[in-house]
């Protein structure tokens, strides 16, 4: 069974357009409809896709990603072992921060700077000489030193 996009656009798409890509999504791959009892539950779940919509929108994320989104909590729900209860459209809301995050490999991180690097920027070189010797003849005291007779 193929998906069936409608006419328009996805970038014009609204909540409902994305709940009705999810049940189709979900009849495919599940052989089974997605459970909605009343018009309601329809009207919760569109109301949760508009949220996750607005959240793409102020990540300044095009709403074609949206559909990926789906897609990838299709294949990530079978891996949750912990998880019993069928996949709905609330799903979406406690992964979008998982989706969302950058991965590692484009955030900018800054090298962390080893004990030598700072002493470096920071010491003049009779301070680093004097921090030498110290180390040298420095022995760390004994816990029996840390006692106190009563």
């Amino acid at each position: 069974m193929k998906i069936k996009l409608t006419v328009k656009p996805v970038h014009y798409w609204t909540g409902n357009d994305f709940v009705k890509y999810f049940k189709s999504k979900y009849s495919q791959l599940y052989n089974k409809e997605y459970e909605q009892l009343t018009e309601t539950d329809f009207a919760k779940d569109a109301l949760q896709m508009r949220k996750i919509v607005s959240i793409f929108i102020k990540k300044n994320r095009p709403k074609e990603l949206v559909l990926n989104f789906i897609d990838w909590i299709f294949i990530e729900y079978p891996k949750r072992t912990d998880l019993t209860d069928p996949l709905s459209v609330s799903f979406l809301q406690y992964w979008i921060t998982d989706y969302l995050k950058e991965p590692v490999e484009l955030k900018k991180k800054e090298k962390r700077k080893t004990k030598e690097d700072i002493e470096q920027d920071t010491y003049s070189p009779e301070m680093k000489k004097w921090l030498e010797e110290q180390r040298k003849t420095y022995k760390a005291p004994k816990p029996e030193d840390y006692r106190v007779n009563r």
